[in-house]
């Protein structure tokens, strides 16, 4: 299965010194991966995954930040980058030696 994890774009994923929604986004990414599953996680600059990492930020937001309408703007750009994503029909070709899909 196809899993996209979006997180907020706060702080980097898994965070360190804090414990907030990052490590429970952190876990269940990795948790996704462990299990098999192809998982691109979205978060911001400095985040670790077992899966694939989209960020296009290089580092998460300066603290004095939190709550600023444009942040809040770009995670929901990031929500919808996530949807569009995990909605895209995967492309199937047929193999040459065998009648099978890969």
């Amino acid at each position: 299965m196809r899993v996209a994890v979006v997180a907020p774009v706060w702080f980097a994923v898994p965070p360190t010194g804090y414990g907030g929604i990052e490590i429970v986004v952190s876990l269940l990414a990795d948790g996704y991966v462990d299990a098999g599953h192809d998982v691109t996680m979205f978060a911001s600059g400095g985040s670790r995954t077992k899966g694939k990492l989209v960020t296009p930020m290089p580092e998460p937001p300066h603290p004095r930040d939190l709550g600023n309408p444009y942040w809040l703007t770009y995670t929901l750009w990031i929500v919808g980058l996530a949807w569009s994503k995990a909605m895209r029909p995967r492309r199937q070709r047929m193999s040459l030696s065998s009648d099978s899909w890969v």
